[in-house]
C-alpha cells in the first residue's frame, strides 16, 4: 500500500473544490493517508456517485480506526471517507500544490481493482458555494418582507432588478421571489440587503 503524509482535506457530504473553503470551514491535515490508483473509468463513477467498497478492502485502508483513502487517476486526486460499513459519507478536494506532487510522485503505481457498488449519484450544483450562500441569505430576507409595512423597499428592490416600476406590491414581491434562480439578479439583491444591513 502507498501513503501519502501531511495533506489538507476538507471532507464534506458534497465535495467543494479547494478554492471554495472558507475559514470556517473543518480543515484537517491527515498525517498519513493510503493512495489508491484506479483507472479513469472508475474514478468519474467514484467522484461523481456515492458508493460502497467491501470489508476486505476497506480493512487495508484502515488507519487509526478511521477509513479513508486517495483515490487517482492519472490526472486527478480526492479524498474520500467512509463508515465503518464501507459506504462513502464524505469526499474532499485537496489544495493544487498537494494534488499535483501526488500526481507526479505516484503517477507510476500500478492500478488497483476492487470492487464497489454505485448506491446513487451525488446532485451536480450548477452553482458557486458563493451563489448558494447569497441565495440563502437573499430566500430568508424576502421571505421577511411584507406587504403593506415594506411596501417602499419591495418596489425598490423590483425597480433595481427590472429598471421599471411595479405598482402593486403582491406582484413585485412575487416576481422577486423568481429571481433568485436567474443569476444576473443575484448580486444586485444581495448587495442592496448588505447595505441596509450596513447602514443599521
Amino acid at each position: 500500500m502507498n501513503y501519502a503524509y501531511e495533506v489538507m482535506t476538507n471532507f464534506k457530504n458534497n465535495l467543494i473544490d479547494f478554492f471554495e473553503w472558507n475559514n470556517s470551514d473543518k480543515i484537517i491535515m491527515i498525517k498519513k493517508i493510503p493512495i489508491i490508483k484506479i483507472e479513469t473509468i472508475d474514478f468519474k463513477k467514484l467522484f461523481s456517485n456515492n458508493f460502497s467498497i467491501k470489508n476486505e478492502f476497506l480493512e487495508k485502508i484502515k488507519v487509526k480506526n478511521r477509513f479513508f483513502c486517495l483515490l487517482m487517476d492519472d490526472s486527478n486526486v480526492f479524498a474520500v471517507e467512509f463508515n465503518n460499513k464501507g459506504v462513502s459519507i464524505k469526499k474532499s478536494s485537496l489544495l493544487v500544490d498537494e494534488e499535483l506532487d501526488i500526481l507526479e510522485n505516484y503517477y507510476d503505481i500500478p492500478t488497483y481493482n476492487f470492487d464497489y457498488q454505485i448506491l446513487k449519484k451525488e446532485p451536480a450544483s450548477l452553482i458557486t458555494r458563493l451563489e448558494k450562500t447569497k441565495i440563502d441569505f437573499l430566500n430568508d430576507k424576502i421571505s421577511k418582507l411584507k406587504i403593506p409595512d415594506d411596501n417602499t423597499k419591495i418596489k425598490y428592490l423590483y425597480l433595481e432588478c427590472f429598471e421599471t416600476y411595479e405598482l402593486d406590491s403582491k406582484k413585485a414581491l412575487n416576481r422577486l421571489k423568481t429571481t433568485l434562480k436567474r443569476k444576473e439578479y443575484i448580486n444586485n439583491l444581495y448587495n442592496f440587503f448588505q447595505l441596509l444591513e450596513t447602514n443599521r
